[in-house]
């Protein structure tokens, strides 16, 4: 009986601290820091099941592999040996049989690829059913620690939320109460969240300008990226960027909140120590230079390089500081390996009587 009155009593001294304003609790030193913590059923809040794009993952593997094998076989054979991705498979061809026997060693060679058809001197591959496992199941641990990380942030986290695996491909979160606006949560959940670093090859103030300048077509191994007003989504300017990223976010080791001389919010980043030398060599070799800051494939800002910088830079851009806010939280976290969905979404309401 004693027993059963002590579990009433904590019970209902835990349930009582959560009507206690928080900062009255933790002045008082009498009532909890947290309260009773309630589940999802009882204080009601957001569930979403979020897919996750494997097939993307499967896809940048088979890349890879291409690439390897190029790189195996060397420029002259590859003058007669095309080797394409197309979707989930690999397909090398050649009209000289010795030399499709030599893409079929390189392909052995890479461990990770089992061949599914063969006619007519083209040879297709697939990964193997192990490997194909393999990329599945880091890809679902990478993308629930980036979206764990997000959630739980150390500086906005969000408490007793959860984000868990469900089934083969599917991530299930749940955040409780009205903690959070819905569309702020979406948007932490689906960004992408990569961030790079691209020295601008040229500059127009919009992309068919741009494109004047090449009447032959973009220069190889190029791409254009825009900048856009968050107000009216229209381009403000155009860039010609090479189509692979100089320095990318995988250096960052922290970014937070700050605001520059007229009050306007930015995002202060730093790398960690190889990020800070590689940084430091690239604005070194390009000072005059526009660099352009990009998260998934939209320019936030394109600053000039006016000295070398090495561990410490901003973003700046035309954005809110909740925005600045959500944006910090996105590159603390890191990046999603592949595309997010949000495939079911729903209110859950409180259950109290």
């Amino acid at each position: 009986m004693v027993a059963v009155f002590g579990v009433v009593a904590l019970f209902a001294y835990l349930a009582i601290a959560n009507f206690v304003p928080k900062e009255d609790r933790v002045v008082s030193g009498f009532w909890p820091d947290d309260g009773l913590r309630l589940g999802l059923d009882l204080q009601g809040g957001i569930h979403w099941v979020v897919g996750v794009a494997i097939e993307d993952a499967i896809n940048h593997e088979l890349v890879f592999v291409q690439e390897n094998m190029r790189e195996d076989l060397g420029e002259g054979e590859l003058s007669t040996i095309d080797i394409v991705v197309d979707g989930n498979a690999l397909r090398v061809q050649s009209s000289e049989p010795a030399d499709l026997a030599r893409a079929r060693a390189a392909a052995d060679d890479s461990g990770v690829l089992q061949e599914s058809a063969s006619q007519d001197g083209v040879v297709e591959y697939i990964l193997t059913d192990s490997w194909t496992q393999e990329i599945r199941e880091r890809t679902m641990m990478q993308v629930l620690e980036v979206l764990r990380r997000r959630i739980n942030d150390p500086v906005r986290g969000i408490p007793d939320s959860v984000v868990t695996r469900q089934g083969a491909d599917r991530v299930l979160v749940q955040i409780p109460g009205g903690q959070i606006d819905r569309g702020r949560a979406r948007e932490l959940l689906k960004s992408t969240g990569f961030l790079e670093f691209k020295i601008v090859k040229d500059r127009a103030d919009d992309e068919d300008r741009l494109q004047a300048r090449y009447p032959d077509g973009w220069p190889e191994e190029t791409e254009v990226v825009v900048e856009r007003d968050p107000e009216t989504d229209s381009v403000v300017s155009a860039y010609l960027v090479s189509n692979s990223a100089d320095l990318t976010g995988d250096y960052l080791e922290d970014a937070r909140v700050g605001f520059d001389q007229q009050q306007r919010p930015l995002v202060n980043f730093r790398f960690n120590p190889e990020g800070g030398r590689q940084f430091g060599e690239i604005t070194e070799q390009n000072i005059g230079a526009l660099l352009a800051i990009i998260l998934d494939k939209d320019v936030y800002s394109a600053p000039s390089i006016k000295s070398r910088i090495t561990t410490r830079g901003q973003i700046t851009g035309r954005f809110s500081s909740q925005e600045a806010a959500d944006l910090a939280v996105v590159l603390r976290a890191g990046a999603l390996s592949v595309p997010v969905v949000i495939e079911e979404e729903r209110t859950v309401g409180p259950a109290l009587g």
